[in-house]
C-alpha cells in the first residue's frame, strides 16, 4: 500500500470513530489560497467526488455547514468532547455554486485522444466541432489560476481559440510558470 493510501486510511479511521461516537473533530485546514485556518467540526459524511474525499461537517468557527477536501487537512484529530448531532442534510456536491462566480466558457481546440475528459466533466452537448484528429469544445473557466491550471493538465493537447482575451491571459500565465525556470 501507498503512503498517500495509507495516510488516508488513518483519516478515515480518525473520522468514523468521530462520527459513531459524535465527537468533534479538529485540524488544520489549507484553503485553496493557502490560507491556513484551525478548525472543529462536527462531522456528519464522507463524500467521494471527481477523484477527491471530502469531509461533509459543521464548523464550529463558522457556524454553518462546511465541505473540507481531506487532503487539504493536516493534524486531524478526534476530541473528547463530544456534540449532539444537528439535523443533517447532506449538501449538494453538483457544483451549483460555481454558478454565482464568473465562468467564462472558453472554446478550445482539443485533442481528439483527451476528447473524454471534457464529456466527462460537461457533457457531449460541449463539444462543438470534429476534425480528423482535433474537435472543438466549450470549456467553461474561471479565468484566474485555478481555471488555467485545469487548461494546463492537457499539456500540448489543447489550445485556447477564444475569447481573445482569455488566450492573452493565459499566456502571461503559461509565461510567469516558464519565467521560474528561466532565473
Amino acid at each position: 500500500m501507498s503512503r498517500g493510501n495509507e495516510s488516508l486510511r488513518n483519516l478515515f479511521g480518525i473520522i468514523e470513530t468521530a462520527m459513531n461516537e459524535r465527537r468533534y473533530l479538529t485540524f488544520e485546514y489549507t484553503d485553496r489560497n493557502g490560507q491556513t485556518s484551525r478548525r472543529k467540526v462536527e462531522p456528519y459524511l464522507v463524500v467521494f467526488k471527481e477523484n477527491s474525499w471530502y469531509l461533509q461537517s459543521y464548523c464550529t468557527e463558522k457556524k454553518d455547514y462546511r465541505i473540507f477536501k481531506l487532503a487539504r487537512m493536516r493534524g486531524l484529530r478526534a476530541d473528547r468532547e463530544h456534540f449532539e448531532p444537528r439535523a443533517f442534510t447532506p449538501l449538494p456536491m453538483d457544483c451549483a455554486d460555481w454558478m454565482s462566480r464568473d465562468w467564462v466558457a472558453v472554446t478550445v481546440r482539443i485533442h481528439r485522444s483527451v476528447m473524454d475528459r471534457v464529456i466527462e466533466r460537461f457533457g457531449s452537448e460541449h463539444i462543438l466541432h470534429m476534425e480528423k484528429d482535433f474537435c472543438l469544445a466549450s470549456y467553461p473557466i474561471i479565468p484566474n489560476r485555478f481555471g488555467f491550471d485545469r487548461l494546463l493538465a492537457f499539456g500540448d493537447k489543447c489550445e485556447i481559440l477564444e475569447p481573445p482575451e482569455i488566450r492573452e491571459q493565459f499566456r502571461e500565465y503559461v509565461r510567469s510558470i516558464l519565467a521560474m525556470y528561466e532565473r
